[in-house]
């Protein structure tokens, strides 16, 4: 993939991701154990809702991608069009 293509993402948002990220290794944990379903779905509305805050602010950071599949790359902190690394 060429770098050309690879948008930077500032350091709020790189944040805001590592938020979601780390919330999603709670749910999946919750979701594992016998007894914390109300927090397991706790985490999954809150995962939802911080990566959609992310993903609206990168679409007004960079209106071209609205459109396709981007993703979000945790090692090199950019976003990308096309299917996941």
């Amino acid at each position: 993939m060429g770098e050309e293509t690879k948008r930077e993402v500032p350091e709020k948002l790189i944040r805001l991701m590592d938020d979601y990220l780390a919330i999603i290794s709670c749910r999946d944990k919750a979701i594992k154990s016998m007894f914390k379903a109300k927090r397991a779905i706790y985490y999954a509305k809150e995962a939802l809702r911080v990566k959609a805050e992310f993903w609206g602010k990168i679409s007004k950071l960079y209106p071209e991608i609205t459109t396709g599949d981007w993703h979000y790359n945790p090692i090199e902190k950019k976003v990308f069009p096309g299917k996941a690394e």
